[in-house]
């Protein structure tokens, strides 16, 4: 049931940026962290538990996760900015052409404020995401004792960093060192999670709701930058429901259309308001149109023929068809 979730999650993103005035955004984005560093520690240890060579094809199966999906909403992206580069600012000051391009096409590195503007504006929380896949695959997830070890230096990181020399939103929120505690808890999860109480009678509606109602409720502007860290046991509730239920096929296909609509809302954004010249909300509706056509295509063209070689990298077992599904 995690891709529902993740859905949900994207569609937070989404409210976030076309709103521009609720914490949605803020609380979706450490969500992600958080089942991410839950599923990344179980697909390294129950997939790719087989040294050096796992940890390659597991390499390898992130970066054609990530990848071709990013470059296409790239080129849209780069072509939407330089048809209507003010709508694009008015969209978001973050859009425009980056002062260095490299980053742009690498992600790792990516690091806003201080990189200037973006052309895809979430691509900087892929940096993140990266930054954990690779460190949680050489070590942090391996093993009971290094996910420990990582949960206490990820607690003590930010406590220091507030108590010294404060807590700015662009630290806890932007950067790897900032949002490590989300991924180590995700990661603890997996290794200690069996004596944690299941949460499996707890109904999925209810569920599905709490976290997007606290993001729309709460205008960004009062919530303190430490608030982010407020999204973790809200995500570990969720992880604790929805770990044992069974997949149905509707929240595969939700899950997959998380990643490209949370890619390409912004670009289809500027368009819409390009094509439609407005600035106003009006164009919110075309745009999510524009949006769910281009994440259909971004899965009939690229992520589902990739996923048949994504499937090669993965060690085949009894149990390989579920995991399969959860490192997607």
């Amino acid at each position: 049931m995690f891709g529902t979730f993740r859905f949900v999650l994207a569609l937070m993103v989404v409210y976030q940026h076309y709103i521009e005035v609720r914490f949605a955004g803020y609380l979706a984005v450490f969500s992600f962290y958080c089942l991410s560093g839950y599923l990344m520690t179980r697909v390294i240890n129950e997939v790719y538990a087989d040294g050096l060579s796992g940890f390659g094809r597991y390499l390898l199966n992130r970066a054609l996760r990530i990848y071709p999906c990013y470059y296409a909403a790239l080129g849209i992206a780069i072509a939407a900015i330089a048809a209507w580069p003010e709508t694009a600012l008015s969209v978001a000051p973050a859009l425009g052409w980056p002062d260095q391009l490299w980053p742009s096409f690498t992600i790792i590195g990516l690091a806003p404020p201080r990189d200037g503007p973006l052309f895809v504006l979430p691509a900087w929380s892929l940096h993140v995401e990266l930054i954990h896949y690779i460190a949680i695959g050489a070590l942090l997830g391996r093993s009971r004792m290094a996910t420990l070890i990582w949960l206490v230096g990820a607690i003590a990181v930010p406590l220091i960093q507030w108590k010294i020399f404060g807590m700015p939103i662009g630290w806890s929120y932007f950067t790897p060192q900032g949002s490590t505690i989300a991924f180590a808890v995700g990661a603890c999860l997996y290794h200690f999670g069996n004596i944690l109480p299941s949460l499996d009678r707890l109904p999925i509606w209810a569920l599905l709701m709490i976290v997007p109602t606290i993001g729309i409720v709460f205008p960004s502007q009062i919530i303190p930058s430490s608030w982010v860290y407020s999204a973790v046991p809200i995500a570990v509730i969720a992880i604790l429901a929805l770990r044992n239920r069974p997949q149905r096929p509707w929240d595969e296909v939700l899950g997959e259309f998380a990643y490209p609509i949370f890619l390409l809302h912004v670009p289809s954004l500027v368009i819409a308001r390009g094509v439609l010249g407005t600035d106003d909300l009006g164009a919110a509706p075309f745009a999510l149109a524009l949006t769910a056509t281009l994440s259909w295509l971004a899965l009939l063209v690229i992520d589902r023929p990739i996923q048949r070689i994504r499937a090669i990298t993965r060690r085949r077992r009894e149990d390989g068809s579920k995991i399969a599904q959860l490192s997607r």
